[in-house]
């Protein structure tokens, strides 16, 4: 299918894997001038034709791939402004003669190129420009009229003027949405206080725009941004292409309303944008107005004049063709350009009937870039069918083994190509060649024993544990009395821990202390730090009692002396027993704890003391009692 397109007039488009822009720009300046509708219409109310701005483009596209040549010399401001070499560069080479464009292109330094241009600048500004002459689209000087609107478009430089930065406004262009902006002032629109021209509204301007994608979306989303007037019906031409996180820069000329002087930013993905404005053009004006006369009389109205003969019908332009595959001698007419849309190659003009002169538009494959996040696992997709079962294949070769023993392998173990492992020295050898191991490289498994390494600190100290000791002893019939005011009278004494004793000892009136010097057969001696939290104890009586309106407590205690003394006092570990009423022979009572403890340590004595108190009608009373007592932790 052959169709027309439109070329957008990108500069510096070498920098987003494009073609020099010079170049493109030259081949299809002729075919814009004969398709652009648009354009054309809007020259008629400015007094611009199109093929003065197509002129334009293409002087503009030079400078730019000449700037282009220097780029490595050109440095990146923070704010994403252009540097201002670049920019007095181009300027310069835009007001001066095509002689400075031919001198330029050959530099071979960014200090000669600025060189030559200002010079060229400077030799222009010098051209004599009267009422009879004029430097026209050629360099050369012909009669014209002052202001003939068929003369070039005049460029004029400005200082760099930035006129929107959304990224101080804070506001980011939306997806897939255009955005309206001022081109005379940064006011509002996050630029500079700075103003770009006066007067009448420039015709097109020269801008250097900046994506900065800088986080936003991922290496993985690729859009592209569009500059055109306010307005404008047409479908968005790319300015720049970009992916996210990317921040570009592209330079070049767009056409500006003619009602309000505004152009629009067209952006596919979300992104924020830089516009910096330094240099405008407007078409050619001129005056060799005089003091004005006085108004003449009004003359009279003359007769209608004979309608004039159609003028010869003017040359068909250029157009630009595309198809799949290169084109045949059929398509288009001589001067047509034609684009093969599967090898990126453009053709023409065609000439003599014949296309020749094919330029490639599809740049050199760019560097891989890096690798996107792993996406989410896509939705499981139904089981396919069986495929039918393909043929055997080919019996592989015999692959190597692995072997293993304790010692060098001998020649007789294994196959060529295999490999052994001696266990005993930790020796890797093989491979296994012409049935033998000898010349067999031996690689050792085992790295060389490793220096000592530092001793680790000391662990924290734990707690003591308790000492683990359980004691049980038993007594037979020890009598206990009680005196007058219910007192403890007679006590008896038992060991910690032991057998029965037949012949219990006697305290006799228990006091506040207990002399171990008659109880050397009774008082035992701790082996160990420890502690002790219960007492247990079962009592018997071995006589029968009566006791009316009393009750008598039987009170078990451990009495402990220190180390090298035979002096025990009480501990807080005891238990009671109470009797009251009819006491049969042999009733049976628990001794109850009182709920104290008691610690000891290695060496200390202790014993089990026995003694009764009374209270109510009779105090003074005799209880015969056995049992045994238990002590634990």
């Amino acid at each position: 299918m052959i169709s027309k397109c439109m070329i957008s007039k990108r500069t510096a488009i070498t920098r987003i894997g494009y073609i020099a822009a010079s170049a493109l720009a030259m081949a299809i300046s002729s075919a814009i001038a004969a398709q652009n509708q648009w354009e054309t219409s809007l020259a008629r109310g400015t007094e611009m034709r199109s093929d003065q701005l197509a002129h334009a483009q293409q002087r503009f596209a030079t400078a730019s791939s000449i700037a282009d040549r220097f780029a490595a010399e050109f440095a990146s401001a923070p704010d994403s402004a252009p540097d201002p070499r670049r920019v007095q560069l181009v300027n310069d080479l835009m007001r001066g003669d095509d002689r400075g464009f031919a001198e330029a292109s050959a530099a071979t330094s960014l200090p000669e190129a600025l060189s030559i241009a200002g010079a060229s600048a400077l030799r222009r500004a010098n051209t004599t420009i009267t009422a009879t002459g004029q430097l026209n689209s050629a360099g050369v000087s012909t009669a014209k009229a002052l202001g003939d609107t068929s003369d070039d478009l005049v460029y004029t430089p400005i200082p760099p003027c930035r006129v929107v930065d959304t990224r101080v406004v804070g506001v980011t262009i939306p997806s897939h949405s255009s955005q309206d902006y001022n081109s005379n002032t940064g006011t509002g629109q996050g630029g500079g206080v700075c103003v770009t021209y006066t007067g009448v509204i420039p015709a097109a301007m020269t801008l250097n725009v900046t994506v900065d994608q800088t986080g936003l979306g991922d290496t993985s989303h690729y859009g592209f941004l569009s500059v055109y007037p306010q307005g404008d019906p047409r479908s968005r031409p790319s300015w720049m292409n970009y992916t996210g996180g990317q921040t570009v820069a592209n330079e070049g000329i767009s056409m500006l309303n003619q009602t309000n002087g505004m152009f629009t930013i067209f952006v596919q993905n979300e992104s924020n944008v830089v516009v910096d404005v330094y240099g405008y053009f407007r078409a050619p004006s001129g005056s060799t107005t005089g003091a004005t006369g006085a108004t003449g009389a009004t003359g009279a109205t003359g007769p209608t004049g004979a309608t004039g003969p159609t003028g010869p019908t003017g040359a068909s332009g250029s157009t630009i063709l595309s198809g799949l595959g290169a084109p045949s001698p059929a398509n288009g007419a001589n001067g047509d350009y034609y684009i093969d849309d599967l090898a990126g190659v453009l053709y023409g003009p065609k000439t003599g009937g014949v296309w020749s002169g094919q330029l490639s538009l599809i740049g050199p494959t760019g560097a891989q870039g890096v690798t996107g996040a792993t996406g989410a696992p896509g939705v499981a997709g139904s089981t396919g069918s069986v495929g039918p079962t393909g043929p055997t294949g080919a019996l592989g070769a015999t692959g190597s083994t692995i072997l293993s023993g304790n010692g060098a392998p001998s020649n007789g173990t294994g196959s060529s190509g295999d490999y052994y492992i001696d266990n005993t020295t930790g020796i890797l050898y093989g491979p296994k060649l012409g049935g033998t191991w000898t010349g067999a490289t031996q690689l050792a498994l085992k790295g060389a024993t490793g220096a000592t390494g530092a001793t680790g600190a000391s662990g924290v100290t734990g707690s003591t544990g308790s000492a683990g000791m359980i004691f049980t002893s038993s007594t037979s019939a020890a009598t206990l009395t009680t005196l007058l005011g219910g007192l403890a009278g007679v006590s008896a004494a038992m060991p910690v821990s032991g057998p029965n004793i037949a012949s219990v000892p006697s305290l006799g009136a228990l006091g506040a202390t207990v002399d171990l010097s008659t109880l050397l057969n009774v008082a035992q001696t701790f082996p160990v730090n420890g502690s002790f939290n219960t007492i247990k104890g079962t009592f018997a009586n071995t006589v029968a009692l009566t006791l009316v309106g009393t009750t008598v407590t039987v009170n078990a205690t451990l009495y402990k002396a220190p180390a090298g003394s035979l002096i025990a006092t009480a501990t807080p570990l005891s238990c009671s027993a109470t009797y009251t009423g009819v006491v049969s022979v042999l009733a049976v009572t628990q001794c109850t704890p009182s709920g104290g403890t008691a610690s000891v340590n290695a060496g200390d004595t202790g014993v089990i003391v026995l003694s009764a108190t009374a209270a109510g009608v009779s105090l003074i009373n005799t209880i015969v009692v056995g049992g045994s007592v238990g002590i634990s932790p």
